[in-house]
């Protein structure tokens, strides 16, 4: 089998439907299947009758990661494709991701991801997160801009897991996602390892999907919480001590001062 769409969803089953008649207008020739991972506590009512569609119910929601993960230990296909629920194919197609991979440079790969205006979605790829990069862009000096607005290949330092397709081969070489991540940072730790190999991660704007993003979270002080968890396990796992005392700093000093805008 060609490649494996691994969709893992909380609280996002009304854009199954979309998301995956999108995706069979792209496959062509393509030998796929589809495994979709529900993390809600209820099952998928959503018709879902194909016979390349799986469906595996978790009952609970065990992260983002795991459910990835698992997907992965299920997956026949040798490329994996991560895909989120609330995504749309736009342009090109499924071939064009796998040919990608024909480059043995080549480690991950990600499609353009588009907003709903139409606009290369903010913070969906960029160069190294360090704690010098997360003080300037608070400052508002994003160097990952140049990234975003690129309309030819770009060679980032990690993609968003929205979107992101890796061999099999090497996914399982690494270890796939970090579970200790709930939600967020697990697509960067991914990509950090994967260059960790010598190997390139990729975007290809020939490539388009529209991601509407954040679709399967109603608490956003929850969803904070959510990010500075990961984002500190992050630090912890790749930085000395000092950034990640230096960061909570930082985010203590942002946060009060926010308070007064």
């Amino acid at each position: 089998m060609d490649i494996s769409i691994i969709i893992p969803n909380y609280q996002s089953e009304h854009y199954l439907s979309s998301c995956i008649n999108s995706l069979l207008k792209h496959v062509d020739d393509v030998l796929y299947e589809i495994i979709i991972i529900n993390n809600d506590s209820k099952k998928i009512n959503v018709d879902l009758v194909n016979k390349n569609i799986r469906i595996v119910e978790n009952n609970h929601n065990d992260g983002f990661a795991k459910a990835c993960n698992r997907g992965a230990l299920l997956a026949q296909g040798k490329i994996l494709f991560f895909l989120n629920p609330d995504t749309n194919f736009e342009k090109g197609n499924i071939q064009n991701l796998i040919s990608a991979f024909s480059d043995s440079s080549v480690g991950a790969v990600s499609p353009q991801l588009l907003t709903i205006d139409n606009e290369i979605q903010p913070w969906s790829s960029g160069y190294e997160i360090t704690l010098f990069e997360i003080i300037l862009n608070k400052l508002g000096f994003v160097s990952s801009k140049k990234l975003w607005k690129k309309n030819t290949n770009a060679v980032p330092l990690w993609i968003s897991g929205a979107a992101l397709a890796i061999s099999k081969n090497l996914f399982e070489k690494i270890n796939g996602f970090d579970e200790n991540f709930f939600m967020y940072f697990e697509d960067v730790d991914l990509c950090k390892r994967i260059t960790s190999q010598g190997l390139r991660i990729l975007i290809l704007p020939s490539v388009q999907i529209l991601h509407l993003g954040g679709q399967s979270f109603s608490n956003s002080n929850q969803q904070k919480k959510d990010y500075y968890t990961s984002q500190d396990y992050y630090f912890k796992k790749h930085f000395s001590l000092f950034p990640v005392l230096a960061l909570k700093v930082f985010r203590n000093i942002f946060l009060f001062l926010k308070k007064f805008r």
